[in-house]
Order: structure tokens, then sequence, then C-alpha cells
């Protein structure tokens, strides 16, 4: 997160970034108490996330509501938009020499004497252009999502990585009771499993729900 926000000062772009925390709530003393546990090593492990009580979290968040008997707060908490960060530092990228290739699928990726050698298609061209492009590199650096797993089994190694499927909603704030009226500090509530973040200072994003369901790109209304 910190590298991030170094490059974002440095190449003078924005991604409506906000430090605001997040607030973990729960309603009964026996989650208060496991979760305490949880915390102690979360703190070990230099992380800083406190105790809070039901008088405390109103005050960290006024617009909450709720019977809650405590929580945990981290202060350092952040939020902000990756679409826009991401494209900003594609841009930045390209201008310092790299070459990004959009909409491409890798249909050849293994290891030679020589490095990495990758066979690419690129998804654009005319579904009769079957050719396959090829390029060798030093090393590379494998992000690809649940993907991930078969590029790395192809270069000899094992990533344990299994598909969930998010669901999610961001509420756009269009006036200024809205934006008044929306909780500005992260939440997660761990008895209804929900987590909540301000985007920038007019949306308001709520995720839930967490399918396992394989590679099934279906969307459950």
């Amino acid at each position: 997160r910190e590298v991030m926000f170094q490059i974002a000062e440095r190449e003078g772009f924005e991604f409506d970034f906000r430090q605001s925390g997040i607030l973990h709530v729960y309603r009964t003393k026996t989650e208060f108490v496991q979760a305490e546990r949880v915390n102690a090593l979360l703190v070990e492990g230099g992380l800083d996330r406190y105790a809070v009580g039901p008088h405390e979290i109103t005050k960290i968040e006024p617009s909450l509501r709720g019977d809650y008997f405590g929580g945990f707060y981290t202060p350092s908490d952040s939020t902000g938009d990756i679409h826009k960060f991401t494209n900003a530092l594609a841009g930045v990228c390209e201008g310092r020499g790299a070459k990004i290739r959009y909409e491409t699928e890798v249909v050849d990726i293994r290891s030679t004497a020589k490095g990495v050698h990758i066979g690419y298609r690129e998804e654009f061209r005319s579904s009769k252009d079957k050719s396959i492009e090829d390029d060798n590199f030093d090393g590379v650096v494998v992000c690809a999502g649940i993907q991930s797993r078969s590029f790395a089994k192809s270069l000899g190694d094992r990533i344990n990585i299994y598909p969930v499927k998010g669901y999610s909603i961001t509420l756009h704030l269009d006036d200024e009771a809205s934006c008044q009226g929306a909780p500005n500090v992260g939440l997660l509530d761990e008895t209804a499993k929900i987590v909540t973040s301000r985007l920038g200072s007019d949306r308001f994003r709520i995720a839930g729900t967490a399918e396992f369901n394989g590679e099934n790109r279906d969307i459950r209304a």
C-alpha cells in the first residue's frame, strides 16, 4: 500500500485515496471475546488495532446504528479507486518504455534454458487468424488471478488458489444529504458478513456474499 502511495505522489496522479480507518463491530460478548484472540495475533504482527466500546464506536462513526457489545478499530486502513490507480500507473509504465498488451490470451508458457517462453494470441484479431506470437523473457511475475494456478503449474510451481465469487454494490451519493448520511469509516460486521467503504467523497461500496462455485461466471440476481 505504501509503495502505491509513493508512486502516486511521485508521479502526480490521484486515485481518490482516503485514510479513514476500518471498524470491526460485534453484537455479543462471545463474538467479541473470540475476536480478541485474533486481535492479539494481528497486534503481535505489528498492526495498530485496538478494542473500542459502544460509546467509542458511535464516536468513531456517528452514522452507525445498532446494539453492539464492542469492536476493534484500525486507524491506518485506507481505500482508493484502484481502476484510476492502475490506469494511471499503466500510463507511467508506458512512458518509461514498457509495452502493455491488452486483450491478449496466453496460450503457452514454459521454462526454457534461456528463461521463460510465452506464446500469445491477440484476441481482437479475426477468428480465422489463429496465429500465435512468441516472446522469451529472463523472468516473469505471475499475477493472473485464478489462472495463476495453471500458469504456475506450467512453470513447475504450485500455487494454492481457488476461485471465490464476491458480490458488491456501489451506491452513488448524488446529493449533500447522502454524502453526509453515509458512513465515512470502513465498517465490517462480522455477524452479517458485510463490509463497507467510501470510494472518494460520492461513492459508497458495500460487499458481502462470497460464493464458492468453481469457475462459474453466472451472476445471481
